[in-house]
């Protein structure tokens, strides 16, 4: 937010607002908010980029002498203080050095840290501090934090007594600075009220004299920046004497000092160093420069950058993980094997973790012009391509396809291009054994290109791909906000026709209706002057000086570039003398560092020939050297690389978290923080960094959080209810043997806040009654299945064998499953009652490939004997125990439950000899049939035995190490519902099945999303489908149309619900509750009020349904009991709850059971807390 003001009409707000002349106030509440006073638009930009930079909640203020808009020190609302820390890029410019006392009296009342940039020692009106006139910088002055004790911590990540240059860090990077050489008189800071910061080392000029003995251009040392205590109110001001901006390494790397101390060591956002190198073109060669000669990388170049690689972590702070990236074309790896010595193929497969991985393409097809030739148009199309294009599920009948020479990329070249790539990568480099490398959702596309094409968005979204690359030196391809993603946007059709705005709206609505996305979203990416036809110095230098030398190829033209054929013209920047591959390398990396300490995230762009190992170096390896020089010389951030899926989700997270109007305030209590409220006004995940500095063990959070580095410490808030705070307790105020209470782990479909109040209402003495009463009930089943007697539950105790012979393979035969016989004598089929289906040809004898009669489905009649001998009851008498043994550990603090249900956990999961496999490849088997995928709703329960699970881990009974191990065995299943057929099936499945299993998928994601990136990724994927399914699956009235054609009609109707419901439960929980918004949220509204007059039978049924024609009517109010619930909590719009007319008995779990108590209110009216009109938990 930027305002003009006048220092008159600030004088004159500060007075109204009771700022002036307080004394200091000691219980209040501040808005946790920076700041920025400036006058001058390019000196703000350092303040303003590293507060955007951290994701830090700051408002700019720019100052004149004019007048004009307030500032409000003091919100007019609610007479709380707004700013917790103030940094002004000047003290004095435009009278605000006059009007000081204002800011003075603020700080003093509320106890706010302020910084003076860009200011001198006069600024700091105080007689025991002088200085020498100003100067430039030159290329000597440098600044260094002191040792002094005093000052110990103020450093933050920057290294102290390391010499910081003050511009000039190059021979080209000619930026001078304004300097102020300070010093104190001792005598008049006997007291020490004011603290030295920076040494400041400068050339010594004749003007010095009076002060300063060393001779003429020599290097002395004064003060560069002071830490001022004024004695009589406390105020602290930190200066610094030096100009500082954007452009040089010196302001980035102090403010990462100074904005962790004027915000006290706590800020909203985080920081992270983060360096992608990615390698386009990997298993292809590559013309070189100038010589006519080709390159590809080779075995020898793989394994130096390995070494090179760990070299460079070595070197660098503790937890840095730099990875070289990958983003290869499968078709060099045949086509191109053993012609470049020793080949690459075997090093890279044998050696395949030691990088990171994403697709390019088969084949390196520009995706917007085929061979980057839009005219003539071209119609054709290779007749074998045509047929078969996706190699995704098996390989087409051709070896290569015949390409058009000109023309617009048809989306079947497109589909090739994607599907043969990945096809490569999941047989050839098993990427699926590598998922911590692997980026299965990305790709950089050939020359960035296509990302503003129909055909090839339409491909890249049906190959399952979400995230691609930009290029930050085109326009297009760059972000409005460097820290934030952006959709691509189409702009021309499948004929090169440009698109009006209705046919881009329409082409986004198609491509979300089909693939839960309306495109691609897109990462910013730098490109880099190592170009990607060089293998060399020599080669590089040659091209660069073609460009920037002073006789570069068109220097003597006036003609443009671009329209001349040249690379220069008498007009364009040339440097006064051709460059040197080191001076070239050398502004590459300083720049390169500049981003980084600017906290920009962006990969950089390099291609295979820049691997080449020449005299025992490679371009990238120089680079990076430069890189890695600047940032360990400066700093301690551990140097970060996430895999590009992992890196494109930090993207979404960071802007999801911008557009979610967090704000934050802390209170102090006499004199100390005491706790800090954050609030969203949309659903997203706050983080909160904490960091070392002067005095932050007084605002550090009593909760544990995750490392990052040796200073910072982030903790993740979930915030799901919009204007609702949550509350962090900070520091020891008040408390004298505080200890960090752990986070509580995230759930999905619980809320802790509703679990809170039923347990205070268990506590409750005229309430609790009727809790113990439904707790009773939990454990009565617990004591029938002999659980509280020591008995556990595994897939090993079947007596069946399913058809791969291991016992641990979880077992069941379909629920509806009969075999052949049977069915025809009992029920008949086709139109007889239960609607059985037809065996093939309609014979019951056993076909030779299945090799038995086979089992046929009769919809909606259960084969009880079938559960006989298999996995199932064993499954959910352990995944009902575990829930309800978390419910009866919580409410009760009996801490037997909790170790029950780790054992519980274990048996079934962890240990060696009872674990089930993670598979669900015989789940609802039918004998003689083919696999249907139907089995994997069974594990439906589990996205809530999940967030039991969640309730286990805060007890001292399943350790961390246990958890991890289960999250790794709930990310195996999560791969196999993503690549096994069955999985398949059930994916995209046109009825409950697709719902369930996005249900399942989705639970297991977002809690092994912790662990595993994989998991986030995949949960994202399935996430952003839910809508499509929606849409797919419920027409405008409302009617589940596969649902009504089902024996058991009304069952499945509330069946299909749940998972529905459930997802948009998790979604929001996992802040992406946007993923709902539109048409498939209101379709799923409408599927509720279509569905419920039917279930409460206020009016005829049209539809078949033989629990109703048979009188048996428990299993539809018990099936349809959850989404109600869910319905009252996720849309309380509807007011559903009292209008159900379903009548349950008092021993149903629903009371404690935090999916169907409802949220409970201040005022406790339990009546109203009903899940149906007729029965409370009174």
């Amino acid at each position: 937010m930027i305002v003009r003001i006048s220092l008159h009409a600030a004088v004159w707000c500060l007075s109204v607002f009771g700022a002036c002349g307080a004394q200091k106030i000691l219980n209040f509440e501040i808005g946790w908010k920076t700041l920025i006073l400036s006058s001058n638009a390019d000196l703000a930009q350092l303040p303003v980029g590293m507060a955007k930079a951290y994701g830090a909640n700051y408002d700019l203020i720019s100052v004149d002498a004019q007048g004009g808009l307030q500032i409000q020190l003091i919100d007019p609302v609610t007479l709380k203080p707004k700013y917790n820390s103030i940094v002004q890029t000047s003290a004095t410019a435009n009278g605000l050095g006059a009007k000081r006392a204002i800011l003075d009296d603020y700080c003093a009342k509320y106890n706010v840290r302020r910084v003076m940039l860009n200011s001198g020692p006069i600024d700091v009106a105080d007689a025991a501090i002088y200085g020498l006139s100003g100067r430039l910088s030159t290329s000597a002055t440098t600044v260094q934090y002191l040792y002094d004790t005093a000052v110990q911590g103020v450093s933050n990540v920057v290294r102290s007594g390391v010499p910081i240059k003050v511009g000039m860090e190059t021979e080209f990077a000619s930026s001078t600075f304004w300097i102020n050489p300070a010093y104190i008189n001792t005598a008049l800071n006997k007291d020490q009220h004011i603290q030295p910061l920076l040494n400041l080392n400068f050339v010594v000029t004749s003007s010095d004299a009076q002060y300063v003995t060393d001779p003429v251009g020599t290097i002395t040392t004064a003060l560069g920046g002071i830490i001022h205590r004024t004695p009589s109110t406390g105020v602290e001001v930190m200066y610094f004497f030096i100009t500082a901006n954007a452009n040089g390494l010196h302001g980035p790397t102090l403010a990462h000092s100074w904005f962790p101390w004027v915000t006290k060591g706590l800020f909203m956002g985080q920081r992270r160093l983060v360096l992608d190198t990615q390698i386009d073109d990997f298993y292809l060669d590559s013309k070189l420069y100038n010589t006519g000669q080709r390159y590809r990388t080779t075995a020898t170049d793989y394994a130096y950058h390995v070494t090179e690689q760990y070299k460079l972590n070595a070197a660098s702070a503790p937890g840095s993980n730099f990875t070289i990236q990958m983003a290869f074309n499968g078709k060099g790896y045949d086509s191109l094997a053993n012609i470049y010595v020793p080949d690459v193929n075997p090093q890279s497969v044998a050696q395949f973790d030691k990088f990171l991985w994403l697709t390019h393409t088969w084949n390196h097809i520009d995706m917007y012009c085929i061979q980057s030739t839009c005219a003539p148009k071209s119609t054709y199309i290779d007749p074998q391509l045509k047929a078969c294009h996706d190699w995704r599920a098996s390989a087409c009948p051709y070896t290569e396809p015949v390409y058009p020479s000109t023309g617009y990329t048809p989306y079947e070249y497109q589909m090739y291009e994607l599907t043969r790539n990945m096809r490569f990568a999941s047989t050839v480099l098993k990427t699926s054994a590598h998922p911590k490398v692997w980026s299965p959702y990305s790709i950089v596309t050939p020359r960035i290109s296509g990302l503003n094409y129909t055909e090839s968005i339409r491909a890249m979204l049906a190959a399952g791909l979400r995230f691609a690359v930009g290029d930050n030196s085109r326009a297009d391809l760059r972000p409005v906000n460097p820290w934030h993603p952006f959709v691509a946007t189409a702009k021309v059709g499948a004929t090169g026709n440009l698109l009006t705005d209705i046919q881009k709206a329409n082409f986004e609505t198609e491509m979300e209706r089909l693939y839960g996305a309306k495109s691609m979203v897109v990462i910013p990416r730098f490109a880099t002057e190592i170009y990607f036809d060089t293998a060399t110095q020599q080669q590089l230098q040659s091209e660069f000086n073609s460009y920037y030398g002073p006789k570069c190829y068109g220097y003597d033209q006036s003609a443009s570039a671009t329209d001349g054929g040249y690379k220069c013209n008498v007009n364009s920047f040339k440097f006064p003398r051709d460059l040197t591959a080191t001076e070239i390398i050398g502004m590459e990396g300083f720049r390169t560092a500049r981003n980084l300490l600017n906290m920009r995230v962006d990969p950089y762009m390099f291609h295979q020939a820049n691997l080449a190992v020449v005299d025992g170096v490679s371009l990238l390896s120089l680079w990076l050297r430069v890189v890695q020089k600047w940032l360990n010389l400066y700093v301690t951030f551990p140097i970060i690389t996430y895999k590009m899926d992992d890196l494109a989700l930090y993207f979404l997270r960071r802007k999801f978290r911008d557009e979610c109007g967090l704000t934050a305030s802390v209170k102090y209590a006499g004199g100390l923080p005491t706790s800090m409220s954050v609030t969203s006004q949309g659903r997203c995940t706050a983080v909160l960094t904490h960091t070392k500095t002067v005095d932050s063990e007084l605002t550090a959070p009593r909760m544990v959080g995750t490392k990052y580095g040796e200073h910072d410490t982030n903790y993740y808030l979930p915030l799901v209810t919009p204007g609702k705070s949550t509350v962090v307790k900070l520091g020891v105020a008040g408390c004298s043997t505080c200890q960090l209470q752990p986070q509580r782990p995230k759930m999905y479909i619980w809320d802790w806040d509703d679990m809170d109040a039923i347990k205070k209402a268990y506590k409750d003495s005229a309430t609790g009654p009727v809790f113990a009463d439904t707790l009773s009930f939990l454990l009565r089943e617990l004591v029938r299945w002999g659980v509280m007697d020591g008995k556990k539950f595994s897939v090993t105790q079947q007596t069946l064998l399913p058809g791969s012979g291991d016992r641990k393979d979880y077992f069941t035969i379909g629920y509806y499953a009969w075999p052949c016989q049977e069915a025809l004598k009992l029920y008949g089929w086709g139109d007889a009652v239960g609607q059985c289906d037809p065996p093939p040809n309609n014979l019951c004898v056993a076909d030779a490939h299945w090799g038995s009669v086979p089992y046929i489905v009769c919809d909606g009649i259960p084969n009880r004997a079938a559960f006989d001998g298999t996995s199932k009851d064993h499954m959910q008498q352990m995944t009902r125990s575990v829930t309800s043994l978390a419910l009866l550990w919580f409410y009760s603090d009996d801490d037997k439950y909790a170790q029950i249900a780790a054992d519980l956990l274990r048996y079934f999961f962890l240990e060696a000899t009872t674990a089930m496999n993670p598979n669900l490849q015989w789940a609802q088997y039918r004998p003689g049939m083919p696999f249907v995928g139907f089995g994997i709703v069974e594990m439906g329960p589990w996205s809530e035995m999940l967030d039991a699970v969640a309730i286990i881990r805060t007890s001292n009974y399943w350790s961390e190490a246990e958890h991890r191990q289960l999250m790794d065995w709930m990310t195996n299943l999560l791969q196999w519902l993503e690549t096994s057929d069955n999985g398949k099936l059930a994916r995209y499945h046109q009825n409950n099945h697709a719902t369930w299993f996005h249900n399942t998928a989705i639970g297991i994601a977002q809690h092994a999303k912790e662990y595993h990136s994989y998991a986030a990724s995949f949960g994202l994927q399935l996430l952003a489908a839910v809508p499509a399914i929606i849409r797919s699956q419920i027409d405008n009235t409302g009617l589940l149309h596969e649902e009504v054609t089902r024996s058991k009609s009304i069952h499945y109707l509330c069946y299909t619900l749940t998972p529905f419901l459930r997802i948009r439960s998790m979604a929001e929980k996992s802040s992406n509750g946007n993923y709902f918004a539109g048409i498939s949220d209101l379709l799923l509204q409408e599927a509720i009020k279509w569905t419920y007059p039917y279930m409460q039978r206020r009016v005829a049924y049209p539809y078949r349904d033989i629990d109703l024609e048979s009188g048996y009517y428990s299993d539809v109010w018990h099936r349809c009991m959850e989404p109600v619930a869910l319905t009252t909590r996720i849309y309380p719009s509807l007011k559903t709850n009292n209008d159900m007319g379903i009548r349950i008995q008092r021993d149903e779990a629903y009371c404690v059971n935090p999916r169907t108590f409802g949220h409970p209110t201040p005022t406790w009216d339990f009546n109203t807390l009903a899940l149906f009109g007729d029965i409370s938990c009174l």
